[in-house]
């Protein structure tokens, strides 16, 4: 059972809580399933998919998923500082140091990397979805729009953040793993100027700036703070889909593999996905049920041996919760969880005293010689207390009834015998 404890964000999927279980604590996404589309539904078991069978340590790590009725509730280790893009915010404009940067860049197209072994395209590379935990470690996460190439190497939805868009979506072509890497250039430019590459009033300004790959030029600004390798990087992102750098031939580029120093400590590796079809398989029109049924964490039922000398000295008190009940053997008990005896509660019995009508003769068994019964009541009295409970209760025989409601009756009514 997971507790609730805070809500940390809110948006168009649902809500992000804080969750307890077992003095551990967790993240929790809450996706409300009512209404929900095919399209909605494809995109969230493909997201629960991706975050369970990757095993990457730059890629957010899953618990379980639930369902509970109305809702999926996707629980995935707590990050502690939250997404870059907050982080940006709260320095109020002090600039990361080049080593914090080179860290940061590379665990994030390591993350990339992965991904595209794995024939895996993002869609929504941005800072806001990539998070920073304790000992500067970054992890990328939300796959709600990612999409997974089996069979076409090509794809042609138009999706994703507008500030960390590729010319080839506003174009409204197809596209492949290119799109990933234009918006880590993007995150890049992100991070040495705290300010997105490609910025516009409304859509069509901004389409033509990206098309036209226009980005800011307050890049030069930092020529005296950052090296020339570090500024060099990112008109090699900002170019056309066939000219852009590929992720392996970048990762085993010189400039990366001689800032690698920089990286923090992991001894956690990476497991590519086996039987990725099996995987991957077309599960959608199954039920909630049955999908976090096979997706989720698997429940365990913990068998506890109890010893005979514990319980027989006891059994009398005890009676067991549910009816499918393991008797008592002489040498060895064992109870189920949900098989655990409880100690009977029994509730307070309030005396109940039956009381007879006042006309009725009280009769009385024969004495034993201790004593002679009372006096019976005599007939006058019988017949006062009849009449007494009669106009107290509304209890009238059929003439009683006709004497008292004469209005109401008339002598030719079929009911009224004389």
């Amino acid at each position: 059972m997971y507790k609730i404890i805070k809500c940390i964000g809110s948006g168009s999927y649902g809500n992000v809580y804080i969750v307890r279980h077992n003095e551990n604590k967790y993240a929790m996404k809450r996706v409300r399933i009512i209404k929900q589309s095919r399209k909605e539904k494809i995109n969230l078991v493909n997201e629960i998919r991706i975050l369970k069978y990757c095993k990457c340590p730059f890629i957010l790590n899953f618990i379980d998923c639930k369902f509970n009725g109305y809702n999926i509730e996707i629980i995935t280790s707590m990050i502690r500082y939250g997404d870059l893009h907050k982080v940006i915010k709260r320095r109020n404009g002090k600039k990361f140091s080049e080593t914090k940067i080179w860290s940061y860049f590379i665990q994030t197209s390591m993350a990339i990397e992965y991904l595209h072994k794995n024939n895996i395209i993002h869609r929504d590379v941005k800072t806001s979805n990539i998070f920073l935990d304790h000992g500067d470690r970054i992890i990328l996460g939300d796959f709600g729009v990612s999409k997974i190439l089996l069979d076409k190497q090509f794809t042609s939805t138009c999706i994703g953040t507008p500030y960390y868009m590729s010319p080839e979506l506003f174009a409204k072509q197809s596209y492949s793993k290119e799109v990933d890497i234009w918006a880590l250039g993007c995150v890049l430019y992100e991070l040495i100027t705290f300010i997105p590459p490609f910025t516009a009033n409304n859509m069509n300004n901004l389409s033509r700036k990206v098309i036209a790959m226009k980005f800011s030029s307050t890049i030069n600004l930092y020529k005296n703070r950052y090296s020339q390798e570090l500024l060099n990087l990112i008109p090699k992102f900002f170019c056309k889909s066939t000219s852009r750098i590929l992720i392996n031939d970048m990762m085993e580029s010189a400039v990366i593999t001689n800032h690698k120093n920089c990286l923090p400590n992991i001894e956690e590796k990476n497991e590519n996905i086996v039987n990725v079809r099996e995987k991957f398989k077309n599960i959608y029109s199954k039920s909630w049920v049955t999908i976090t049924k096979d997706l989720g964490k698997p429940q365990q039922i913990k068998v506890t041996k109890v010893t005979r000398n514990k319980i027989l000295p006891s059994l009398k008190q005890y009676k067991p919760t549910s009816p499918k009940f393991i008797p008592v053997s002489k040498k060895r008990v064992i109870r189920y969880k949900h098989n655990a005896l409880k100690p009977i509660q029994k509730k307070p019995q309030i005396p109940v005293i039956k009381q007879k009508p006042p006309w009725v003769i009280p009769t009385h068994k024969k004495s034993n010689g201790f004593g002679k019964p009372p006096p019976l009541p005599k007939i006058s009295e019988i017949a006062k207390n009849y009449e007494d409970y009669k106009e107290k209760h509304g209890l009238y025989g059929r003439y009683d009834y006709r004497n008292k409601y004469k209005k109401f009756y008339n002598k030719k009514s079929p009911f009224i015998y004389n």
